[in-house]
Formats: C-alpha cells, structure tokens, sequence
C-alpha cells in the first residue's frame, strides 16, 4: 500500500515538472520554476515539497516557505477551494493553493500569484482531483485571467479535454 502511495505522489511530481515547464513558456517575465508543496488533507500536513524547475538561490526559501503556508491556509478554511479566498497581501498571503478531493496542491515561484494558481488548477484537473467545471469556477472567482491562456495552450498540446 505504501509503495503505491508513493508511487501515485511521484507519478504527480512528474506532472508537476511537466505543467510548470510548459506554463513558462509563456508566463510573465519568463519565471522557470518554484517550490510545489502536495498537502495530504486526511493527514492535515504536507506530504511533498519540492523545487520544480529553476530557482533563483535568494529566492528559494521565501518560495518555499509561501508554498506550505498557501496549502496549510488552505486547509484550515475548510470552506475554501482556493486559496486566494483568504489572500491577505499585507501579510504576505497569496493565491496559489487549491483544494482537491483528496490533496491540496500549492506552487509559488511565478512573478503572479495567478500564474501559480493557474498552474495548480491545471494539475488538480489532470489528476482529476477536481473537474474542467470547479476549476473554471475556481477561476472566475480569483479572477484569474491566466488560467484561460494556460488551458487553451494545454488543449493545443493535446493536455486538457474541455
């Protein structure tokens, strides 16, 4: 059982590797990566954190830090789906984590907020712990306008069915 846990966390790492290298492609000023944290909701703790593409050194730990901090926010607003619900840019809360079925899946690194956010919708849909439709809702209540770009690239590469 434990094998095909981590099996199935390895499996979305590497999905994770693959939606961040394509989104930066064409996210603003060219970011190349970030730190993602996978946050297990029945454990009520991260599971995963990780560095995902490239990093710049001075920015690595505030990356970091701001991707758990997103999941465990996340997770104790047990009404939230996402995280820019309870953003608070005054005390450096951002947008970036989204509640899936089973995981919350949280990025920081991209200049934009809705990029990370973006980024991980794009990866909760694809390990379909939520559907094409939350994610659009999710979406348009964060008013986020980076997520139609980054779906439309990935139905072109064949990623996302809508």
């Amino acid at each position: 059982m434990e094998n095909c846990r981590n099996e199935h966390i390895w499996t979305m790492l590497g999905l994770v590797i693959k939606v961040v290298k394509e989104s930066s492609k064409f996210a603003g000023e060219k970011r190349k990566g970030g730190y993602f944290c996978l946050f297990d909701i029945d454990l009520g703790r991260p599971i995963l954190v990780s560095m995902v593409g490239e990093v710049l050194a001075e920015k690595a730990g505030k990356y970091h830090e701001l991707s758990i901090e997103k999941s465990q926010r996340l997770f104790e607003h047990q009404e939230h789906k996402s995280s820019f619900e309870s953003k608070n840019e005054a005390e450096q809360k951002y947008g970036g984590a989204i509640r899936g079925r089973r995981y919350i899946f949280s990025f920081s690194g991209f200049k934009k907020e809705e990029e990370d956010e973006a980024i991980m919708l794009a990866v909760a849909e694809l390990l379909k712990e939520i559907d094409p439709y939350e994610a659009e809702l999710i979406a348009i209540r964060s008013m986020n306008s980076f997520y139609p770009r980054l779906l439309e690239q990935f139905k072109n590469l064949n990623l996302l069915h809508h």
